[in-house]
């Protein structure tokens, strides 16, 4: 209609009040085609029909969900008329007993005098409203009644006729339609918002995709996903595909395919795809054709994208594990194996050796027991490292002093320092507090302290430095040793990287103590770096919180 308001024709000569009934019936229908709301759709209806139907008051009752009270939702009054809606919420059917039955019996509530026509208990709440006529037709949703609609004459007795009857109740047929397909539209909208809310509230991406227009719709957790946009809401398929990576894109494509031609159930690809800041993003799509055009084409695909960046990621890590933990039990083998047979070849040559000096056996003696420490030193490490991947070594920080501990690891130390004529030079010997684990950084400590001492020549030092610098206390244990090659510094404290590498003895080592160390002083909040030149010799810096201290007030 041209107009928003449906005025009732001027009955021009040649056009039927038949025409005129068939014209309002298709206006109404027509206007619940309209985008508009619900309310103003029902509103204008009621206004159209009330200045057709000439009557005083058009209304709307909807039941309540046990049925046992009505209430007036909509209504419309012809000039002059007082409104009732506000008077008629939530009406206990117990106040009119009459009411339903009288509805269900005949389908209507027809009197065009209710004061001699209908029962006393009706009379009673229409009669105060100023009502002489009435007609009350049932709306309906699924074949079931969920209220009424109502038309009050209250200016005379009105004697509606049989086409006028007929037409109201086309007319209410229109109007439950109407009810039934927003209650549709609703629950379809509700069902959208708890999936669309289910979805995001998982961290799961939607999208619709448009075969025909080749258009994508996704939702805010796929753009974020990505750090795309919310303009991006909607793109052509053609750039969601030029992010996947080019190695990747093959196979979403033969993914796709597969499925357009059903030669698969479903839609499932995992692949890459570059983030709005340039780096590469795991997905995983999975999808479904859910409408096909006349020819049997597919012509709407919905799915899901899900990240699984970190998933693939672990499965990267648990590969690379894998791996090194191959190598590190080649590495842990050779370097336990070796001194193992260095000490049973000493204990052979000299089993019939019968010429060696006291002082030859003593040194003899003397070399086999540093073997055995220091394949006991790598087996005590390899034991704190199987606790503190498991989880199970204990840790108890607290405050405590980190110079007695230093100074209990070189008594332990002694004989190892003798062995090759090494000097310490610790600059510290006052107490140095920090809030750590004893046995862990009695660890730390012995671990740097062997490393110095297996890679020093004899006759050197090595040095011991302290210092404290914004509430952090800073360690230093430097050598004169042989130093560390270029192409071992970047992989040193890897713990993925492992290599037998030697001391000035022969020693062996994994360089495992180093991975030890960068553990538990991370750990205990602090951190671990070197710096080393070959043949000069190498410097380890670690850090360890001081404890708070509470200010006397």
């Amino acid at each position: 209609m041209d107009d928003k308001t449906h005025t009732e024709p001027e009955q021009p000569s040649g056009l039927s009040r038949s025409v005129q009934r068939q014209k309002l019936l298709a206006d109404v229908a027509q206007l619940f085609l309209n985008p508009q709301s619900f309310d103003t759709q029902i509103e204008q209806a009621l206004q159209w029909m009330g200045q057709d139907a000439e009557v005083s008051r058009i209304y709307i009752f909807e039941d309540s969900a046990d049925g046992l009270t009505t209430t007036n939702t909509y209504e419309w009054c012809n000039q002059g008329i007082e409104p009732q809606i506000q008077e008629l919420q939530e009406v206990p059917y117990e106040y009119i007993p009459s009411w339903n039955p009288l509805l269900d019996r005949d389908g209507r509530i027809f009197s065009t005098d209710i004061h001699s026509e209908l029962p006393e208990d009706i009379l009673e709440v229409l009669g105060p409203q100023g009502i002489k006529s009435i007609l009350i037709l049932p709306l309906q949703k699924f074949e079931k009644r969920f209220g009424f609609i109502g038309f009050d004459e209250c200016t005379r007795n009105r004697h509606w006729s049989q086409d006028d009857l007929e037409l109201l109740r086309s007319l209410a047929g229109v109007i439950s339609s109407a009810f039934e397909r927003n209650q549709i539209r609703t629950e379809l909208s509700f069902s959208e918002i708890r999936l669309s809310m289910a979805l995001e509230n998982s961290g799961t991406g939607w999208w619709d995709w448009n075969l025909e227009t080749q258009q994508v719709t996704v939702n805010s957790v796929a753009l974020s996903m990505l750090g795309l946009p919310a303009d991006a809401e909607t793109a052509p398929m053609n750039m969601w595909k030029s992010r996947v990576h080019p190695e990747d894109l093959p196979q979403l494509l033969q993914s796709q395919d597969d499925h357009l031609h059903e030669r698969s159930a479903s839609l499932e690809c995992s692949f890459r795809m570059k983030t709005e800041q340039g780096y590469w993003k795991w997905v995983l799509w999975q999808g479904k054709i859910v409408s096909r055009n006349k020819d049997g084409e597919g012509s709407r695909m919905l799915g899901t994208q899900i990240d699984i960046d970190k998933q693939k990621k672990i499965e990267e890590d648990l590969r690379h594990l894998n791996t090194s933990k191959d190598l590190f039990f080649t590495v842990l083998a050779h370097d336990l194996k070796a001194p193992l047979l260095s000490i049973m070849q000493m204990a052979a040559s000299t089993r019939n050796n019968s010429d060696l000096s006291a002082e030859d056996w003593r040194a003899l003696l003397l070399a086999q027991e540093n073997m055995a420490k220091n394949s006991l030193n790598l087996l005590e490490n390899l034991f704190h490292w199987a606790g503190f991947q498991q989880g199970s070594l204990a840790y108890f920080p607290e405050e405590i002093d980190a110079t007695s501990i230093l100074q209990s690891e070189l008594k332990q130390l002694q004989q190892a320092l003798d062995f090759k004529s090494l000097k310490i030079e610790l600059q510290q010997v006052e107490p140095v507090p920090v809030f750590a684990d004893a046995v862990l950084l009695g660890i730390v400590f012995r671990n740097l302290l062997h490393n110095a001492i297996k890679f020093s020549h004899k006759g050197g030092a090595i040095r011991i430095q302290t210092w404290m610098s914004d509430s952090i206390q800073w360690f230093e244990v430097s050598d004169e040793g042989l130093g560390i090659p270029p192409e071992f510094s970047d992989s040193l404290l890897n713990e993925s990287s492992f290599h037998t590498s030697f001391g000035t003895n022969k020693e062996h080592g994994s360089g495992f103590g180093l991975k030890i160390c960068k553990k538990f002083i991370e750990q205990q909040g602090g951190k671990i770096s070197f710096h080393s030149s070959v043949g000069q010799g190498s410097t380890f810096t670690f850090s360890i919180p001081i404890p708070e201290r509470t200010n006397p007030t």
